[in-house]
């Protein structure tokens, strides 16, 4: 009985745990992992350069378009100041957006972060690239394939999906 209950209760977590995102990106190259858990991923690059790829739930009504206006009118009413968008396609041709944002605040040195934005039916996936305004101009020809290397899930067929 016990035994029968504790299997019970380990397919019980096996089944859970399939339930949750996954994050299919690996460190590219210049990159080393500093910190991983199941909903985000930190790497560590040259100086001050910091890549993060982070997944959220998404809701009924969440398509790129709805997601893209919340990310830039809430990074517009940080501080960031918008220099352009480009659509993106992840590795596994979910279509998404990029945006590359510049922060200059007085009395600190003037800030970059480009967002990568991939949304799916079931989720939301955020990749980041953040670092001094100097150091943009050796990494902006990478931006797009760092960001392209991820393969969103999440997708359902059948269903009116936002994957396109």
């Amino acid at each position: 009985m016990a035994l029968t209950l504790r299997f019970m209760v380990a397919v019980s977590c096996l089944g859970a745990m399939g339930c949750a995102p996954v994050i299919d990106y690996s460190a590219p190259p210049g990159f080393v992992e500093a910190e991983a858990d199941w909903q985000s991923q930190h790497y560590k690059g040259k100086d001050s350069l910091g890549l993060r790829v982070t997944v959220y739930d998404n809701v009924d009504g969440g398509t790129l378009d709805y997601w893209s206006n919340d990310l830039e009118t809430k990074l517009q009413a940080r501080g960031y100041a918008l220099e352009g968008s480009s659509p993106l396609q992840a590795k596994n041709d979910v279509p998404g957006q990029r945006y590359d944002f510049r922060l200059e605040r007085e009395g600190d040195e003037a800030m970059f972060l480009s967002v990568g934005l991939f949304v799916t039916d079931d989720y939301r996936y955020v990749t980041q690239l953040a670092g001094r305004q100097v150091e943009y101009a050796g990494v902006s020809s990478r931006v797009a394939e760092l960001f392209q290397r991820l393969e969103p899930g999440g997708c359902k067929a059948g269903k009116t999906s936002v994957c396109r």
